[in-house]
């Protein structure tokens, strides 16, 4: 992200205004209210801020939901958190961290929303990129971002006060590269993303006195330019504008907003990159966990995506269920929520769900992600995470500070399992999840000494491919 230090210092030092600015609630609500979020939805809201969106989608997806807030900002999460703890909104989770680093898993989303945060980054293109590779078929991806009217006229009434102060500054904001007629659309093209449909939205904010006006000023990034002024600079700032609003009887501000939604089409990318009806040309798609497993079986990748993102976000559900229960942080062990997702998914399906050695084979994958992510998200908080995973043994632990190796091992594991997708989940059973080689010797029905074979040569091609790279 640009500059992030300055970004986090700015909005710290904003963050006593800035969720009582209504403009940023108003222009939340209204990109929520485009996606028409059903009951049970998982949303991801990146930069944001203090809620304005992700409160109102958790409000759409009720508690079968789950809204996942990312900021940089830690004043600004922590404000999130306690308005949603005193909504009772506990299905909404916030994170300090740094949306050009975030990784979730493919497909494991519903909808991914940013107002008024994507032009921060300085890979836009890439930031749309991932994020719609982690929308579900039939997920929705929406972008709001500031027009060409701003807090129209306060904000340039204060900018022209301030460069009579010092002529050498200049009023330059990152929102203004996306402001431009077709700009917007441009990063979703340069994504690989569909054409999202933008419209304009323009609103007006009242003032009750130019004074009103001031807050303002200190509840945006606006408050980092008048602070490094000197003390008698900034009272003389303040004055003129204030008069400057009075003497032209300025009872509100102006400002628009774009707003982009695209959905994702109701089907997956093959292989080679095209979309393609998999399995569905016939009649209505099942999506049972059990007909997923019959159909990934028969090698129908389509199937085997959906099924890697049905199984994460049920893990994850599953996981943030004990951090509820418990109160407050947890260590858990990864079979144990593996165990408890089996038994979840078996009553669901009754008798058509397939045994548990299938079931446990592909979740594996689920758990590694899941893992990551947790760990990735303590090492971004600094100061430790909701829940902790720990291993059946020393061998298989994923220790909480090693996110960046885990993350190369998981790369490497995509690789093995393109060629050899037995040991790649043997892998994932013993180091992720925490199974022991009889375990696993007994869901594969083979001798334990053969799954120590097994294991040997998996850590040999895995250690060729990460020393290669």
């Amino acid at each position: 992200m640009a500059d992030s230090a300055r970004i986090v210092a700015t909005y710290t030092a904003a963050a006593d205004h800035f969720d009582a600015l209504p403009f940023w609630h108003h222009f939340g609500r209204l990109t929520v209210e485009r996606l028409h979020l059903p009951a049970g939805a998982r949303v991801v809201d990146l930069c944001c801020g203090t809620g304005a969106s992700a409160l109102p989608a958790a409000e759409h997806t009720g508690p079968t939901g789950h809204v996942l807030g990312v900021d940089l900002t830690p004043a600004l999460v922590a404000q999130a958190k306690s308005s949603a703890a005193a909504r009772g909104l506990t299905w909404a989770e916030f994170q300090v961290a740094d949306v050009a680093a975030l990784a979730l898993a493919p497909g494991s989303v519903d909808a991914v929303v940013s107002v008024f945060g994507l032009f921060f980054l300085d890979d836009m293109a890439g930031a749309l990129r991932r994020a719609w590779t982690w929308l579900a078929p039939g997920g929705q991806l929406a972008v709001t971002v500031w027009g060409k009217v701003v807090l129209a006229p306060g904000e340039a009434y204060f900018w022209d006060a301030v460069r009579r102060e010092d002529p050498s500054l200049e009023h330059i904001s990152p929102a203004g590269k996306l402001a431009e007629p077709g700009a917007l659309e441009a990063v979703f093209a340069a994504a690989g993303v569909a054409e999202p449909t933008a419209t304009t939205e323009r609103w007006r904010m009242p003032l009750a006195s130019p004074e009103a006006f001031w807050p303002v000023i200190m509840g945006t990034s606006n408050r980092g330019v008048f602070e490094a002024l000197s003390p008698e600079a900034q009272s003389r700032v303040r004055e003129r504008v204030i008069e400057r609003l009075r003497a032209e009887r300025v009872d509100g501000l102006d400002m628009e907003a774009l707003v982009a939604t695209v959905g994702k089409p109701r089907s997956v990318r093959s292989q080679s990159g095209s979309i393609a009806e998999r399995a569905t040309m016939t009649g209505p798609q099942d999506d049972s966990i059990a007909t997923l497993v019959a159909r990934a079986d028969e090698g129908d990748g389509a199937a085997k995506d959906a099924l890697f993102a049905a199984l994460y976000a049920d893990l994850h559900r599953l996981a943030q269920s004990h951090i509820r229960r418990s109160g407050g942080p947890l260590t858990l062990g990864a079979t144990t929520l593996l165990h408890e997702a089996y038994l979840n998914f078996a009553d669901r399906d009754a008798t058509a769900f397939p045994d548990r050695n299938r079931f446990l084979g592909y979740a594996s994958r689920a758990m590694r992600g899941l893992v990551i992510n947790y760990i990735r998200n303590r090492q971004v908080q600094k100061r430790g995470g909701a829940l902790t995973f720990i291993a059946l043994d020393e061998h298989s632990a994923a220790a909480p500070d090693r996110a960046e190796e885990l993350e190369g091992l998981s790369a490497a594991l995509d690789d093995l399992a393109v060629v050899q997708p037995d040991l790649a989940e043997l892998v994932d059973l013993k180091f992720f999840c925490g199974f022991t080689f009889a375990e696993i010797a007994a869901m594969r029905a083979v001798s334990e000494r053969t799954i120590q074979r097994d294991w040997a040569k998996a850590r040999l091609l895995l250690h060729r491919a990460i020393e290669s790279e």
